[in-house]
């Protein structure tokens, strides 16, 4: 076997290939209609589109097989992309010794055919090809190479469209991150001061949510005294290259004016403006102090995750982390002095060290994978980077090494490439079996094979009878066995295909060879073999269907096919793709002459694809336009192919792509490219494109200005050369986290050196550009210098400094200050200790209304309106009446952190400036133990006077109607009794006396349900659920052993609830008892008890599996006193009326779920005493 050479361009070709991010993506429908139709074209099994990367060929579409990739060694296609203008085809491997060893070729695939057209990149590069491949060898007509070759043009069509879209996504994720992440405010208008668009900045500074109508001119915000001159220099931006600053006052959303110096540039009919706020403003010291602390973070896991290494610029280990010696084995006081060659596993050769030291050495960043071994011989693999650290003469004074821990990933690795190794193996190639049938002893023998393909048992003995078996017969035809038979009496030999049902009743397809063995003249033996023939006849079945699917795929297809006659340009075929943008008919369409559809200025490409034709059979690809039905034109790329009928007539295979959508996106990348490339340029920032190793890429005027330096000087240094050494490792650390995704960009304030030797302060914002594969192309980074501001950062923290200790040192009271919108601005210490937030959660980050109930606010809204007759929300709610008396004192009620609510009395006082409202001051006491208190009194006032007349309405039943007649009824039945004990037996006596307790059981019902109203007036307390519960089961036990029941107690230890242990007692009995007296005599019975919380209820579950209750007939009942659902000698309809009672009067509830003869769930609501 020949391996395929490495083209010369190898290198330009892979990184071409790399461009268009297609390796390892999934199938897309577009590169699968063409596979397919190239299988169809050809008449071949498979059709790929196959790409060559360094060492594999990977597949974007693969129809006809499920593999994705295979090794570049053994692909035909790498042997394809050495000669680009040609179409390679190997009509039989077996007989063509480049391929006749290839695994491919003699293994399990049985690759035979092979035709493939080399997939050409803009730049020439061939990147792969379009091949058609099949297990018999085949001739393609010229025809079919034609179209093959036509198909191939439209995948690489489709690989353009791609990278094209990539590019476009690219340039306009540049775009958006400039913009969206600039710090200065940026907008985007027409002509005329209409708003285009505008970044985040821009939006905060003049742009209010909260208002109901926005600007939407940057005319009407321009004071008014330079608006005349602010029009002047807008229209002046079309005819000045000079970008000069300008300043003027813009205004805000407080309705102030805010200083920007600001420049512009005009592109088609929009001008962008970048502009610098120059009014005094900068972050606080607390923000600088969170950042180092954050740092501080980061450093520290970052030293408990990787192995970190100092050197000094020799190479001599100087520090090693507690990682490092972990892994390594070696003690910390070994390795200090030592190189890392007390590590070296010798895996790698003397190229890759010195490669190693000639990249430090030059003050760039390293990084690899290495192999090291540790002091116990086992080799462990790390991800190494290796950062020169320099001083401010740019000297290299130390290495800095930070490993990461690949051992697992490495060995993954490698038993994926084994088992690749594995599926390449191939198995038998055809299935072929013998057999043999000898005469005299009238026995058969057969092959392992010849089983496998008739589908036998392992082990199984033919018998042979003469008589047809299994097979298939058509009228007047003999069968196997037939002529097996008659080739022992008479040598006559046979090649015979037939149809076979195995023993299992699959349907088999066979060709069988019978030759004769003759000695004497008589035949002593007949043999022959038996293949396997049912992938040929499926493919000839299949060949079939093709043939009726070409039709389909031609209509279907989503490029436009016609057919023409190469004389008369008539139209003969032409699918519904080709005609849909038309406007036209298809016999409308048909009637038309070339040139009705084709404007004539196009005739001159035309006669260039005739005289195409004419000499190489086929036609390039061009572009050009179609006329509509209506007059309109849209632009098609057409490619196509002469071919003959079987008159010898000539006529034009074309493939008609309609390339609106294509062109449109190219011209939006174009802008978005000039777009971008002005608003780098000419930025009030300074800005940079700076690469993966720190290397500056691409600089701007202000970054040049900022710096001193001239850009020729600047190109050839990178970021670390000019960071203040104590920023350096921030700004790495970050960049790092930016890289790793932990972060999407990043912000600090970072010193930069100027060539004259000063600093200057700057606010430095990062954000990374990854191309579609998550591969970094560059780092947008923005410098806004901030050096002037810091003197007045100074004063600013002496103020608030001031400030705050006012505030502090009031820690009994809230005092939350807000600007006009609300947002808090302060937060004191007595509003942490009553609320639980920290300044730092709140301040500038949420408004006054996260700490007040929202349907408090709703209400308090709905009266205020109300009162005014006006809508009144939002923040209006707290401040209208402060703002219209000087201030407002009412009862609001607070939510703490945990959720918890406070009732405060809330003084809302307004903050004047210079007779302007800048903000409001909220000062609050805690009166929630004083509303309690009021709320239990009123309750307990409540309470009493119901319970009370509840008490003196059952008295007076009791004493007037029931008891004394009661009393009397069995007193005298007693007495009669005693004189007259020959009644005892009489029945009308028995069903007196019966009748008599009845009615004194009636009455102490009664009395207990009094009772238990009256008792609603005692005072709850704290009850262990689990504990009541454990004490009812043990009361039940007896009668739980006895009926064989068993009771399942799931609530946990933690459970408390709020009642009375005489009511919780009575509540678990009675429903412990009812599970048993109503259990299920066919089966085991149970009672499982479980709890949970749900809002301020601990919710008791008590689940049985007994009779159940039919809740359709008694749901509404269930809980009525005297009312029984079960005949038991013991039911008296009493004990749930008293249970439900018992419950609410311990404020809670119960529900109930029910089926009959599967069993009944009782919820019990008690009140969680947490709550």
């Amino acid at each position: 076997m020949k391996k395929p050479r490495i083209p010369a361009n190898e290198e330009a070709r892979l990184a071409d290939l790399q461009t268009y991010e297609i390796l390892d993506t999934l199938e897309e429908d577009d590169y699968d209609f063409l596979t397919k139709m190239a299988s169809q074209i050809c008449e071949t099994k498979i059709s790929l589109v196959s790409l060559i990367d360094d060492n594999r060929q990977w597949f974007k579409s693969h129809h006809g097989m499920d593999v994705r990739e295979t090794p570049r060694d053994i692909s035909f296609c790498a042997h394809a992309i050495n000669d680009p203008k040609e179409v390679l085809i190997v009509n039989d491997a077996r007989l063509d010794e480049r391929f006749v060893e290839n695994p491919v070729v003699k293994g399990k695939s049985n690759l035979v055919f092979y035709a493939g057209v080399p997939l050409i990149s803009k730049k020439g590069h061939a990147l792969g090809t379009l091949c058609a491949i099949d297990d018999k060898p085949k001739q393609l007509s010229e025809e079919q190479i034609g179209l093959l070759q036509s198909l191939a043009k439209q995948v690489t069509n489709l690989l353009e469209l791609r990278k094209s879209n990539i590019h476009l996504k690219s340039r306009n994720k540049s775009l958006k991150s400039f913009f969206d992440l600039n710090t200065d405010p940026c907008i985007i208008i027409h002509e005329n001061g209409d708003y285009f668009g505008e970044n985040k900045a821009w939006e905060k500074l003049f742009l209010n949510d909260k208002k109901k109508s926005n600007p939407q001119n940057i005319f009407d915000i321009i004071h008014p005294k330079e608006l005349n001159t602010f029009k002047k220099n807008i229209q002046e931006l079309e005819f000045s290259d000079k970008h000069k600053k300008i300043i003027n006052l813009f205004e805000n959303t407080k309705n102030k004016y805010t200083k920007l110096k600001w420049q512009g540039f005009k592109i088609d009919h929009l001008i962008y403006i970048i502009a610098q706020n120059i009014t005094s403003s900068e972050e606080t010291k607390e923000q600088y102090r969170e950042l180092l602390s954050r740092n501080e973070a980061i450093m520290s896991s970052l030293n408990n995750s990787t192995l970190v290494s100092i050197t000094d610029k020799n190479g001599i280990i100087k520090y090693a982390n507690e990682m490092f010696t972990k892994v390594s084995g070696y003690a910390h006081e070994v390795l200090m002095g030592k190189t890392h060659q007390i590590i070296n596993s010798k895996f790698h050769p003397k190229s890759f060290w010195d490669n190693m030291w000639q990249t430090i050495l030059s003050g760039s960043v390293w990084r690899d994978e290495v192999c090291n071994v540790a002091k116990n011989g086992d080799i462990y693999w790390v991800d190494t980077v290796i950062h020169p650290v320099l001083d401010d003469k740019n000297e290299i004074t130390e290495f800095i090494a930070i490993r990461y821990l690949i051992t697992e990933r490495k060995k993954i690795e490698q038993n994926l490439i084994k088992t690749k190794e594995l599926l390449l193996e191939t198995g038998k190639i055809a299935r072929i079996g013998s057999w043999e049938y000898y005469v005299a002893e009238n026995e058969i023998i057969l092959s392992d094979m010849v089983n496998e393909i008739m589908e036998f048992p392992l082990g199984y003995k033919y018998k042979f009878t003469g008589k047809p078996q299994f097979e298939v017969q058509n009228k007047g035809q003999k069968s196997i066995i037939e002529l097996i038979s008659e080739a022992g009496e008479t040598g006559v030999e046979y090649d015979e295909e037939r149809k076979l049902f195995s023993p299992k009743g699959n349907e088999l397809w066979i060709r069988v060879m019978i030759k004769t063995e003759i000695v004497n003249g008589k035949v002593i033996r007949v043999f022959g073999t038996m293949q396997d023939i049912r992938g040929r006849k499926a493919a000839e079945k299949e060949k079939e269907y093709h043939t009726i699917l070409m039709d389909g795929l031609f209509n279907l297809s989503p490029l436009g096919i016609v057919l023409n006659d190469l004389e008369t340009g008539a139209y003969i075929e032409l699918n519904n793709k080709l005609i849909e943008p038309t406007g036209y008919t298809k016999e409308e369409f048909v009637k038309l002459s070339y040139w009705d559809i084709t404007p004539k200025e196009y005739a001159p490409l035309e006669e260039i694809a005739l005289q195409q034709m004419n000499e190489l059979g086929y036609y390039k690809t061009f572009q050009k336009e179609y006329i509509k039905k209506d007059g309109t034109r849209y632009p098609v790329e057409l490619r196509g192919v002469v071919i003959q009928d079987t008159n010898g007539n000539k006529k034009i295979w074309s493939f008609v792509e309609d390339i609106t959508e294509r062109v449109a996106t190219e011209k939006k990348l174009k802008v978005s490219e000039e777009t971008f490339r002005g608003s780098f340029d000419y930025a009030g920032i300074g800005m940079a494109l700076v690469n993966e190793k720190g290397n500056w890429l691409k600089v701007n005027k202000k970054l040049i200005e900022m710096l001193g330096y001239e850009k020729e000087e600047l190109l050839k240094l990178n970021f670390q050369t000019i960071t203040h050494p104590e920023d350096i490792d921030a700004d790495l650390e970050l960049m790092a986290q930016l890289i790793s995704g932990e972060i999407d960009h990043y912000q600090m304030e970072k010193r930069y050196f100027h060539k004259s030797g000063h600093f200057i302060y700057t606010i430095l914002s990062v954000s990374m550009v990854k191309d579609m594969k998550g591969k970094i192309q560059h780092f947008i980074s923005q410098v806004v210098d901030i050096t002037a501001a810091k003197k007045a950062e100074i004063k600013l923290k002496e103020l608030f400094s001031k400030n705050q200790a006012i505030l502090d040192a009031s820690t009994e009271v809230t005092i939350i200050g807000t600007d006009n919108e609300g947002i808090i601005q302060t937060f004191n210490k007595g509003a942490e200790n009553m609320l639980g937030y920290t300044m730092k959660e709140l301040v500038n980050k949420h408004s006054a209304s996260i700490i007040h109930k929202k349907e408090e606010i709703i209400s308090r809204g709905e009266e205020l309106s109300a009162t005014y007759q006006k809508k009144i929300s939002g923040f209006d709610i707290f401040i209208y009446e402060a703002n219209k008396f000087g201030s407002d004192v009412r009862e609001w009620t607070y939510l703490n952190k945990n959720g918890n609510e406070l009732t405060v009395l809330l003084n809302i006082t307004p903050i004047h400036t210079d007779g302007r409202i800048i903000g409001y001051l909220g000062i609050g006491t805690d009166i929630t133990a004083i509303k309690k208190a009021e709320k239990e009194l009123k309750n307990i006032l409540s309470l009493t006077e119901n319970q009370n007349e509840r008490l003196q309405n059952f008295a007076y039943i009791v004493s007037h109607n029931l008891r004394s007649h009661s009393g009397n009824l069995t007193s005298l039945l007693e007495l009669f009794l005693d004189e007259n004990p020959k009644f005892q037996e009489l029945e009308i006596i028995q069903m007196l006396a019966l009748s008599a307790n009845n009615l004194k059981d009636t009455i102490s019902h009664l009395s207990e349900v009094a009772l238990l109203q009256d008792s609603s007036q005692e005072e709850f307390y704290p009850i262990q659920l689990q504990a009541s519960i454990n004490n009812a089961i043990n009361n039940v036990s007896a009668l739980a052993i006895e009926k064989q029941i068993e009771i399942q107690n799931n609530v946990g230890s933690s459970i408390t609830i709020l009642g009375l242990n005489a009511y919780v007692d009575s509540v678990l009995l009675n429903f412990l008892t009812n599970g048993i007296k109503y259990r299920a005599e066919n089966r085991k019975s149970f009672i499982k008890l479980s709890s949970k919380i749900e809002k301020k209820y601990v919710v008791l579950t008590i689940e049985d599996n007994g009779l159940g209750i039919d809740l359709k007939r008694h749901g509404k009942k269930l809980f009525g006193m005297y009312k029984t659902f079960h005949k038991h000698e013991e039911a008296r309809g009493l004990g749930l009326f008293i249970t439900k009672n018992q419950i609410e009067a311990m404020g809670g509830y119960v529900e109930v779920e029910s089926t009959v003869d599967q069993g009944t769930t009782f919820k019990i609501y008690f009140i969680n005493e947490k709550n």
